[in-house]
C-alpha cells in the first residue's frame, strides 16, 4: 500500500497500525534528521518519538501530498524549535548569549539545509545522467515533472508496463549509483 492510501486509511479509521507502518518506513529518516540537528543520540531518539506521537493527531486533519518531504520538513522544524528552546534556556540561565543568537541559529540552519539540499540535487542529477536514457526520461517525467504513469506512456509512446518497468529499474539503478557516490 502506498503512502497516499495509508494516509487516507488513517484519516478514515484512525488505526494505529498505519502510524506503525509509517514509522517502519520513515523512522530511520526522521531519526537521521534528528541526529543531524541535535547531535545527541538520546535527544534524537526522544525527538523521533515525539514527532511520531504528534502524527497521531496531525494526520487526522492535515492533507499531505508527499509524505516523505512533509515528514522531513516536520522533523527539521521540530529540531530547530528544540534548539531554540535550549538556547533560550541557556540565555536566561547564563545571561551571556545575546538576543541575535537565536536569529543566527535559524539563519545558519536554513543556509546549511539549503546548501545540503542543493548538493544532494546536484548529485542526484549527475547520477541520473548515468542511467539508461529511457529510465532517465521516465524518472524525470514521474518525479520531477509530476506526471502519472499513464501520462508518461502517452508522452513517450511506451506501453504502461514498460513505463512501470523503466521507473522501477531506474529507481533501483539510481539507488545503486547514489550508494556508490556516498561511499567515496
Amino acid at each position: 500500500m502506498g503512502d497516499d492510501a495509508l494516509l487516507a486509511s488513517y484519516r478514515k479509521s484512525g488505526e494505529m497500525e498505519v502510524i506503525e507502518e509509517l514509522f517502519n518506513r520513515y523512522g530511520h529518516l526522521v531519526l537521521g534528521v534528528c541526529l543531524k540537528y541535535l547531535k545527541s543520540e538520546d535527544e534524537a531518539k526522544d525527538a523521533c518519538m515525539q514527532i511520531f506521537e504528534k502524527l497521531i493527531s496531525e494526520l487526522k486533519h492535515t492533507e499531505v501530498l508527499q509524505f516523505k518531504s512533509w515528514i522531513h520538513a516536520v522533523t527539521r522544524n521540530h529540531c530547530l524549535l528544540h534548539i531554540r528552546k535550549i538556547i533560550s534556556v541557556e540565555e536566561k540561565k547564563n545571561g551571556y548569549l545575546k538576543n541575535f543568537s537565536l536569529d543566527f541559529v535559524d539563519f545558519w540552519m536554513e543556509m546549511n539545509h539549503t546548501y545540503e539540499a542543493e548538493l544532494e540535487m546536484k548529485n542526484l542529477h549527475l547520477s541520473m545522467e548515468k542511467l539508461d536514457a529511457d529510465q532517465r526520461q521516465c524518472l524525470d517525467l514521474v518525479y520531477f515533472q509530476d506526471k502519472s504513469y499513464q501520462e508518461v506512456s502517452a508522452i513517450t509512446g511506451f506501453d504502461l508496463n514498460k513505463v512501470k518497468s523503466y521507473v522501477q529499474n531506474g529507481k533501483r539503478n539510481l539507488k545503486i549509483i547514489l550508494g556508490k557516490h556516498h561511499e567515496k
